[in-house]
């Protein structure tokens, strides 16, 4: 090989090298122009999801929070329940007592036939009352047996509320869990 060729050789080797340098260092621009915009996506990505999962927090300690009314509430209206059962109790017992007073009218009805004999106008007015007393009577026996339904209901609705106590109790018991990252 010649000098001239040497001479040309190295003329294409060194425009060559030159274009690669410029081809690298454009490459090179470009791929910090594409790191930058990658990190700050994934910047972007990240606070997203710290907002995101704030929020969540937030939306999990207000559910934990309504949670706790609502037992609260059912715990409440069970305890309410429960002193209207017993006040049915006592109502049906005072109801037994008056319909048992009234199971002496008829004793009153017959002394007041006797006496009717002496007196004719006191006959009407007594035999008045021991018909009215008698629908009375069946009206009293009749409402105590009403009482004793509503006081059966009202135990019935009792249980029914303990059990929706216990099921809420279940389903808030997972949130204790979080109790440790409330404040």
């Amino acid at each position: 090989m010649n000098q001239k060729h040497q001479h040309l050789l190295n003329i294409q080797l060194t425009n060559t090298l030159g274009k690669l340098e410029v081809d690298i260092e454009r490459h090179r621009g470009e791929r910090r122009y594409h790191m930058r915009r990658t990190n700050l996506l994934v910047k972007l990505v990240t606070f997203f999801l710290l907002v995101v999962g704030v929020f969540n927090v937030l939306y999990v300690w207000e559910f934990y929070i309504r949670m706790n009314e609502i037992v609260n509430l059912i715990t409440d209206l069970s305890a309410d329940v429960a002193s209207v059962s017993g006040n049915m109790i006592h109502l049906t017992g005072t109801m037994e007592q008056f319909d048992s007073h009234m199971n002496q009218m008829p004793v009153i009805s017959s002394s007041a036939l006797s006496m009717s004999e002496q007196m004719p106008q006191m006959n009407r007015s007594i035999g008045e009352m021991v018909g009215t007393m008698g629908t009375v009577n069946q009206e009293m026996t009749a409402m105590s047996y009403d009482t004793s339904v509503i006081n059966q209901r009202f135990g019935n609705i009792t249980k029914g509320i303990d059990v929706m106590g216990s099921n809420v109790n279940e389903i808030s018991g997972p949130m204790g869990v979080f109790n440790s990252f409330m404040p």
